[in-house]
């Protein structure tokens, strides 16, 4: 088990840590997120600089490492308070354990949060999104934003928007595709995601997303075809 925790005095910053297969600590550090660090160095050590809200696992079959991919938000000015949607990527193996991970964060990478995503055209556009839910599958993983409404006024008229990005990202480096869902019928924010894979040549392999609204309002399911020449 692979985590990421605040600490209760909301001061201290937060620590990456190992559990082994009997939930006996094998390893727990500072966070230590060196691009965050780059970017804003105040940041990289405030309490609440990862906001994480989902994981998946990734192995790297070519040179035999297994990963544990967090998506949420990363505080990158702490003047203002502004997040940015992220993802970071953490080796599992305990002797790697040094609180540092890969990084992506949509603040200047090259496909970035759109402005349907939030509803509005913004000069710091995606400080009003984080990521909420996340899936794989063949080597890509998929990400899906939901919006921070006690931050921004418009962003009621926002869509869930769904990120594509390599499982097997570099540090800085961006997603490569995103699409905008349907906000006029109350696709504003993903809860949840899965994949079902193809079961024969002819099938398609299709991801599923609970989209709605976090305050309670009703949900639906989205389905979308995964692969094709159409990337749109």
């Amino acid at each position: 088990v692979v985590y990421k925790a605040s600490h209760e005095d909301g001061v201290s910053s937060g620590v990456l840590g190992i559990l082994g297969s009997t939930l006996v600590s094998r390893g727990e550090l500072t966070l230590q997120p060196s691009l965050l660090a780059s970017k804003c160095a105040s940041c990289a050590t405030a309490p609440d600089a990862l906001r994480l809200e989902t994981s998946i696992s990734y192995s790297d079959t070519v040179v035999a490492v297994n990963y544990v991919i967090f998506a949420g938000s990363a505080l990158l000015d702490d003047v203002n308070g502004i997040f940015y949607p992220a993802l970071f990527k953490v080796n599992t193996a305990p002797s790697t354990l040094t609180g540092d991970g890969v990084e992506m964060y949509l603040d200047t990478t090259s496909v970035k949060v759109l402005d349907t995503c939030e509803g509005q055209l913004d000069a710091k556009q995606g400080r009003f999104s984080t990521f909420t839910a996340m899936t794989s599958y063949d080597g890509k993983g998929y990400v899906g934003t939901s919006g921070r409404d006690g931050d921004c006024d418009g962003c009621y008229r926002r869509a869930a928007c769904i990120f594509m990005f390599d499982l097997g990202f570099a540090e800085g480096a961006s997603p490569t595709a995103v699409i905008a869902l349907d906000a006029d019928l109350g696709e504003r924010d993903v809860t949840s995601a899965t994949v079902q894979p193809a079961a024969t040549a002819s099938d398609k392999t299709y991801m599923f997303w609970a989209v709605g609204k976090r305050d309670g309002e009703a949900s639906r399911i989205v389905k979308i075809e995964i692969g094709g020449s159409d990337t749109s």
